[in-house]
Order: C-alpha cells, then structure tokens, then sequence
C-alpha cells in the first residue's frame, strides 16, 4: 500500500463511529514523501502497536512525538474561537506544526484589538492567529456557538497537500456538526 492508502485507512478507522473518534495520544497524522507520518503524545510500544494493527506492519510509518494530541488541539481551538466576536475565516489544527490556527478578518475593526488582548492572556496556549484581507469566504461552519469560514481551495503544487486539507476540513466540519447536534439536544 501506498503512504496516501495508509493514510485513508488510518482516517477512515476513526470514523468508525457517528463522529470521529481519536484516541488520546493521537495527534495528527500526515503524508512526508513516501511515508505516512503519525503523531503521538507518548512514544511506546504499546502505541506503535495499536496502529500497526490498524494499518498492517509492513506500512511504511515513522513516528513522532507531538506535545499535544489532536482532541487537546480541538479543545483548545474550540474554546479560542469563543473568544472571538470579529469575523473568523477559519479555525483548524494544523497537525504539523502541533498547533491550532486562526485567521480573523483583518478588516473588521476589532479583530487587532481582540488579537492582541487573547494573545496577551494566553501566551502558552498553541494557538497562532493571523489575518487575511480577503473578502469573500468560500463556506461557512460552525464549531460549538462560533461560526468562522474556511477558504480551502487555493492553488497548490502539490496534489497532496490540497488533499490533506480537504480532508482535514471535512473531519473537522463533521465534529462541527456533532458538537452542535449534542448542544442542541
């Protein structure tokens, strides 16, 4: 199997259930040349075992170790996107970097004001906030009570790339959903 066949496998086990379900020392995992690249919070046998089952041994897998797994970042951005009352382009996990990104509008008149206040009181949080001048948003979602807008579609060199965020986005719009489907029960 190809690293982009792992992958979808990897992907499509944690969505197994109504909405994915990632376990806790999983952080993310994403496509380096020809290998798959898992992150995790804790380097054990035990661990490399539990995916190696899932995605067969002889996979072609490195791991690396992440200080935050991916449902600590989805925590995190969620309670970060609270914070916000200026138009949110987009919140995501940007599971590289092992971090959560947020892009704010840089034309609404608050979104400095409130840049600067949220980065004042939380300097530790692995949250990075930029801005985009751009106007027109290709989508719109919702996590938890904030709605943001996601512009996916730029041009890439590499296929995939556009690939892992399309499907990061839509991972993350699914939970969206079953984070607003379990408010409004």
């Amino acid at each position: 199997m190809t690293a982009a066949e792992i992958y979808n496998e990897l992907t499509l086990h944690f969505w197994q259930e109504e909405e994915p379900v990632f376990p806790e020392t999983y952080a993310g995992a994403f496509l380096e040349g020809d290998s798959l690249i898992i992150l995790v919070t804790e380097d054990t046998e035990e661990i490399k075992e539990y995916y190696f089952n899932i995605i067969g041994e002889e996979a072609s897998v490195v791991f690396r170790i992440a200080n935050y797994s991916y449902n600590d970042l989805l925590s995190i951005g969620e309670n970060a996107l609270t914070y916000f009352t200026s138009p949110i382009w987009y919140g995501v996990v940007d599971v590289r970097e092992n971090f959560f990104t947020i892009i704010l509008d840089k034309n609404y008149p608050n979104s400095i004001l409130e840049y600067e206040a949220f980065s004042a009181s939380n300097r530790d949080t692995p949250v990075i906030i930029s801005f985009s001048e751009e106007v027109a948003p290709i989508m719109e979602t919702v996590i938890g009570d904030t709605q943001y807008s996601e512009e996916i579609l730029e041009e890439t060199d590499n296929p995939w790339t556009l690939i892992i965020l399309v499907t990061t986005f839509i991972i993350l719009a699914f939970y969206s959903f079953s984070v607003v489907r379990r408010k409004s029960k």
